[in-house]
């Protein structure tokens, strides 16, 4: 959804995602579009070349990730957006030292193997990608909230959390046989969007309620984010 916003800004973006379908090209994409086989051949083998010639044992993911980053340095990629592929703390896609911001979608019990075995175990792993002084976006438990307050004082991490300082409310749709769901998202500063996502789940209002403050973060942060492009991106 925040690909799609710059993307309808007209900004040049790459998105990096997992898992994927099909093929793992689908990981990384140019404004939308999956790299060919033939690019994503050359940067992994650029990848695995570096990695050789300084003995490096990279994982799996850890060399999609430099390759994704390369693909992004080739093709002018003005700004990417990166998800992580487990936690965030110790994740090869947090070696980006200065995000434009960091989000956190909803905490759940998974990979409690490796982030270990409650919400704030996982919580405090996925939040190992907050920058000092740059905004974090977060869907978080009740329970958590507090914790999450001081963490942002003593850090100086300034944070947006759904529930708070973001508000979401579903829209009345005239036709309820439509696939998606239509959302008013409210952020501070008097912000209020309100938009339409083409996905079923009443987790996808609460995906698309992150994004559209993230959207409207960048738009402070200078990326000419119009209301339209917000609109007509999460469309």
């Amino acid at each position: 959804m925040i690909e799609s916003g710059l993307r309808h800004a007209g900004v040049r973006t790459g998105l990096y995602t997992s898992p994927h379908l099909i093929h793992v090209q689908e990981r990384t994409q140019i404004e939308g579009t999956p790299v060919t086989p033939s690019v994503w051949r050359r940067v992994t083998a650029r990848v695995a070349q570096v990695a050789g010639s300084h003995r490096l044992r990279l994982t799996e993911f850890e060399a999609q990730t430099l390759a994704a980053f390369l693909v992004f340095k080739d093709a002018g990629v003005e700004i990417a957006v990166l998800a992580v592929g487990l936690g965030g703390r110790l994740d090869a896609v947090n070696a980006v030292a200065a995000p434009e911001l960091s989000v956190i979608t909803s905490i759940g019990l998974d990979h409690t193997a490796w982030l270990g075995p409650t919400r704030r175990h996982i919580y405090l792993e996925k939040r190992g990608i907050a920058r000092r002084g740059t905004m974090l976006i977060q869907d978080i438990p009740p329970s958590l909230r507090a914790e999450a307050r001081r963490f942002s004082v003593e850090s100086g991490v300034p944070t947006w959390t759904l529930g708070e300082e973001i508000c979401f409310s579903p829209i009345a749709q005239k036709n309820g046989g439509d696939l998606g769901h239509s959302v008013r998202v409210r952020c501070p500063g008097g912000i209020q969007s309100n938009v339409r996502v083409p996905f079923w789940g009443a987790h996808q209002e609460r995906n698309t309620a992150l994004a559209v403050a993230a959207l409207h973060v960048l738009r402070k942060r200078g990326w000419p984010l119009t209301e339209r492009a917000i609109v007509n991106g999460l469309a």
